[in-house]
């Protein structure tokens, strides 16, 4: 069974229908039988989960490896690298769709392999029935996706005063990423025991709260190498004192250096220019 991806007017999203669906705006969907050792990888600008309708593979992401098998979905996030193969025996067939949406924000906080038991991926298959009510069609089954996920995620600890000390915390590090901010830095912040807190945030979203201080720095830098920041630059204004520290978490994130990362992006852009952004903003004033 060849790949089939149908993609949603370029033009969705700027009109009356972008207006009444708010931000959550799709952008592709197919399904596919992979042939063995299928293989992709890269980054994205916009968000793409898969649901595994049968078959085996291996999903390497955020450092870690999983094996998503059927009745399973993984989640990719903007700006994540991520690399995903088919089995060579038992390649998977799967249905995707992407999309892009603050509303799917909290996605990057959810584990990236989880189990799906609805059929809202089975129904996005039926888009082409609604001719051009297709977009709002496939938003339909895109919030029924996030809402079964953001429900199974939080079925972990009753909400409660907990998940106020996790919600705090997490937007102390999106506000103060930039900052020599530490777990126990944030604990002291909101007087809670620095052991306590981060089993209250993994318990809320699925991650300790190091790791999502790191993911959230690292997003920053790689968004910083992409508008023309130097290595060095990016990792200060991310919140990394040490170039040596920055330079090892964001191979290690990403898997090359960002150094490497920026000239790749800049070759990719047409732009050979070794000026940082900082040289250039000077330079017009």
């Amino acid at each position: 069974m060849p790949a089939k991806e149908k993609y949603f007017v370029e033009s969705f999203g700027r009109g009356e229908a972008g207006r009444v669906l708010t931000d959550l705006v799709p952008l592709s969907y197919g399904s596919e039988v992979c042939a063995p050792g299928h293989a992709a990888s890269g980054l994205r600008d916009y968000y793409m989960i898969h649901y595994v309708v049968s078959g085996r593979g291996r999903f390497d992401y955020r450092g870690e490896t999983y094996a998503p098998g059927a009745g399973q979905i993984f989640i990719v996030s903007p700006g994540e690298w991520h690399r995903y193969v088919a089995d060579e025996r038992e390649p998977w067939h799967y249905v995707w769709i992407c999309f892009r949406g603050t509303r799917a924000a909290d996605l990057a906080t959810r584990p990236p392999v989880q189990r799906y038991t609805g059929d809202a991926f089975r129904r996005l298959l039926r888009c082409g029935e609604y001719g051009s009510a297709a977009a709002e069609y496939a938003v339909s089954c895109l919030f029924e996706v996030l809402s079964f996920i953001l429900r199974e995620t939080r079925a972990g600890g009753a909400e409660g005063e907990g998940d106020g000390y996790a919600e705090r915390a997490r937007r102390m590090v999106d506000t103060l990423y930039m900052m020599p901010i530490t777990v126990g830095g944030i604990a002291a912040q909101l007087s809670i025991d620095r052991r306590y807190l981060p089993r209250l945030f993994r318990a809320r979203y699925g991650i300790t709260l190091r790791e999502y201080l790191t993911r959230v720095r690292m997003e920053n830098a790689a968004r910083l190498l992409r508008e023309g920041y130097n290595a060095e630059e990016a990792g200060r204004l991310s919140g990394y004192d040490d170039p040596v520290n920055f330079y090892r978490m964001f191979k290690r994130s990403f898997g090359e250096g960002a150094a490497a990362y920026r000239r790749r992006i800049a070759a990719a852009a047409g732009d050979t220019g070794e000026k940082s952004k900082f040289y250039k903003q000077e330079n017009k004033s």
